[in-house]
């Protein structure tokens, strides 16, 4: 969950790893898992992933996976699991890693770059994309530098192949883009006060948004340009109580209202929180933001702890808890149990939709990377 007074690291929940699950290798599950879904599917091999999924507009996934030694691409494009490694390091710390995809196939990827060192920290934030080619599979053989010192927590987006990025340094949040042509940045939260875990959106080209947790959810909305931003903030009523209001995750509908989901925990110590959890889990939380302001934050689930937003094309939210995928598509928000057992680790596991609105959920379980699919 939030980051420690340690530089650079931040424990997330550890959840129970799943229980044993049908392996198939590829193609086509053998048996549907849970009503409406198909799966699991083992999809990769190795241990203690983090792990970033996008799906492009002809349905192929594209994930970007962080292990022991480094990013390795994943993808089924065309039919067939191939996998490619983008770059070698000590394995950086949790929820450091972004990726998204575009509808042409194109994958972009950010990442906070480790130090080998003793000390808690990161060297930067680094990028790679495979939209303009290279010689290692379509990728370019070294990194671009985005960001240089201790930052972390990145949040990609492109917009027309221009970079828009929010981070952690120095317990402000940053946003900075290329979007003019030249790398330009700004401090979205203020001097002095803590912030932590952004979530970006973009839309229209020159307008960033960004959520994040101090002392509650910000909304953070860019009133300035590219070349100059500038952030006029407002907090969310959070619903949390006594309980802490963190990671928050946005999105952006058609109409480019903000929709923010975010959990609820409760640290160890304060109440009698079973082992192995570092945070005790409170609530999953929803909001949309219309013309008359925040609407009151909705209960989706018990469960709090890193959820993933996204929305489909009739701007319904598909919201990921670490083991239920709930969603309003029907109308009404129905909670569908994906994963069995407790909790899954949270920084191991990505949700993304296709084209259709169909979910896909890749998780590590242990030893394995496992997708569930929606049908």
């Amino acid at each position: 969950m939030s980051r420690t007074a340690i530089r650079g690291h931040r424990p997330r929940l550890l959840g129970m790893v799943l229980a044993s699950l049908a392996i198939v290798a590829t193609g086509a599950p053998v048996s549907a898992a849970v009503p409406g879904w198909t799966g699991p599917a083992v999809i990769g091999t190795g241990s203690d992933f983090e792990v970033r999924l996008g799906v492009d507009g002809s349905g192929w996934l594209h994930l970007v996976t962080l292990d022991d030694d480094g990013l390795v691409y994943r993808t089924n494009e065309g039919g067939t699991w191939r996998t490619t490694r983008l770059w070698e390091e000590e394995r950086p710390y949790q929820d450091d890693l972004d990726v998204r995809v575009d509808r042409g196939g194109n994958v972009y990827v950010a990442w906070a770059r480790g130090c080998d060192c003793d000390d808690l920290y990161h060297v930067g934030i680094w990028y790679l994309t495979n939209a303009f080619g290279g010689p290692n599979d379509g990728w370019p053989a070294t990194p671009t530098v985005l960001v240089n010192g201790d930052a972390e927590a990145p949040s990609l987006r492109l917009v027309d192949f221009r970079v828009h990025l929010a981070w952690v340094q120095g317990d402000r949040i940053w946003y900075g883009t290329n979007a003019t042509g030249a790398w330009t940045q700004a401090a979205v939260s203020p001097k002095g006060v803590y912030a932590d875990d952004p979530s970006l959106a973009v839309a229209p080209a020159k307008t960033a948004r960004v959520a994040y947790q101090s002392s509650g959810i910000v909304y953070a909305l860019n009133t300035g340009t590219s070349a100059a931003p500038s952030f006029r903030r407002e907090t969310i009523a959070d619903a949390c109580g006594s309980a802490a209001a963190v990671d928050p995750s946005l999105a952006l509908d058609s109409h480019r209202r903000p929709h923010i989901a975010w959990a609820c925990t409760t640290p160890v110590g304060a109440t009698a929180a079973p082992a192995p959890w570092t945070e005790w889990p409170d609530g999953t939380y929803y909001a949309l933001r219309t013309a008359s302001g925040w609407t009151r934050a909705a209960k989706l689930s018990r469960l709090g702890a890193w959820p993933q937003l996204l929305l489909d094309g009739n701007d319904r939210y598909h919201i990921f808890d670490g083991q239920n995928v709930i969603s309003d598509a029907s109308g009404s928000s129905v909670a569908t149990k994906v994963t069995p057992g407790g909790q899954i680790h949270l920084w191991t596991a990505s949700l993304a939709l296709t084209v259709e609105g169909k979910g896909r959920l890749v998780y590590d379980a242990g030893k394995n990377l496992k997708l569930m699919a929606e049908r």
